[in-house]
C-alpha cells in the first residue's frame, strides 16, 4: 500500500515522521551529509524490511558508494547506527513523563 502525508493515519504520519528523524540523525551520526525526506520514506515504505528499503535508499541516491564500500556493510551500519537514535530518543521521552 502506498502512504503520502495526506492520507496516513494521524498516527502512522507520526510514526514517519520520528522514523525520518531518526534516520537523518544516524547519517548525521555517522558523518554523511544526507537528508531524508517524508515522501522518499514513504516511497520506502512500499518495500519489506529495513535493510532492504536502506539498500534500495542507498541504491537509488548513493551508488556510487558502493564501489567502495560493500553494500551490506553500509546497510548494517545504518540500520544499527538508526536503532541507536530510536532507543535514545524513547528513551529520553520516557525519562522526561
Amino acid at each position: 500500500m502506498f502512504w503520502n502525508q495526506k492520507s496516513q493515519p494521524s498516527g502512522r504520519r507520526q510514526r514517519s515522521h520520528h522514523d525520518v528523524d531518526a534516520y537523518n540523525a544516524a547519517f548525521e551520526d555517522l558523518g554523511l551529509e544526507w537528508r531524508l525526506d517524508a515522501d522518499e520514506y514513504d516511497r520506502l515504505c512500499n518495500i519489506e524490511g529495513e535493510e532492504n528499503r536502506i539498500r534500495a535508499y542507498l541504491q537509488a541516491h548513493h551508488a556510487h558508494l558502493l564501489k567502495v564500500y560493500d553494500l551490506d556493510f553500509l546497510c548494517g551500519l545504518i540500520a544499527d547506527a538508526r536503532r541507536r537514535q530510536t532507543f535514545a530518543e524513547t528513551a529520553f521521552h520516557s525519562s522526561a513523563a
